[in-house]
């Protein structure tokens, strides 16, 4: 009989296993389901001493019901991404705060000025701004593969956020330029859309949208980094 109900190495090792057979591939989400699940094979250990390791694994299985493992996924995949948001959410009011609200204020108000003064600027902006896009895409890309690789080449929840960077940039520039351009394209070039007061507001909107969409991604990516470094040291008894 076991007496010690704390769970060893391999037990664990058998639960993360599990787990990412359940096709969990996020490793953030599969480690909190890794101590949701022992914690609960250690209260049934514990109240029930004659229970083994299997039994009590067996035990909680059942209780997720008919859906498996997918409802208590689900669950947990929520909470970790709340927590993930509630940093962007934070770092968010703290850009809306003085000075940085100001200098944003300030920003699409210079370049609102420059577009209906200078057109002739606005395609080398535009030109700069899809370059700059298209770096840090491959910039993310490319920071988050290498983090990845610290951690034996899991993905995380935020580290995936590259993955989805071609399809924000399909919604942030064809979509906006299809609805607010191209339907004066015919009749108008983009210079001259930029002289225009609804052209400018909206060219130069879509130019700060763009630096901070980047720098939400960086934020991001900065979190995922500092995550990367906590659970190396945790995924070791998984890798072992």
């Amino acid at each position: 009989m076991e007496t010690d109900k704390t769970l060893t190495p391999q037990q664990l090792r058998n639960i993360f296993d599990f787990c990412k057979k359940w096709d969990v591939q996020y490793v953030d989400l599969r480690l909190e389901l890794v101590d949701h699940i022992a914690e609960q094979i250690t209260d049934i250990r514990k109240k029930e001493p004659d229970q083994t390791f299997q039994q009590a694994f067996h035990k909680v299985y059942k209780s997720f019901g008919i859906h498996g493992l997918n409802d208590v996924v689900e669950e947990h995949q929520t909470i970790v991404r709340q927590k993930y948001w509630g940093e962007v959410r934070r770092g968010f009011v703290s850009w809306l705060k003085l000075p940085r609200i100001l200098g944003t204020i300030l920003s699409l108000a210079l370049i609102y000025t420059l577009f209906r003064q200078f057109p002739q600027i606005t395609i080398p902006v535009f030109l700069v701004i899809l370059i700059v896009f298209v770096w840090a895409g491959v910039y993310f890309a490319v920071k988050s593969r290498r983090l990845s690789k610290q951690i034996h080449g899991e993905k995380t929840m935020l580290l995936s956020t590259p993955v989805q960077y071609a399809w924000v940039f399909y919604f942030m520039y064809w979509i906006p330029i299809q609805t607010f351009y191209i339907s004066y394209s015919s009749e108008v070039s983009l210079p001259v859309f930029a002289q225009t007061t609804t052209g400018a507001m909206f060219l130069a909107f879509f130019v700060v949208a763009t630096l901070l969409f980047i720098s939400i991604n960086a934020k991001l990516l900065e979190i995922a980094g500092g995550q990367v470094v906590e659970m190396k040291k945790r995924l070791q008894v998984f890798f072992c």
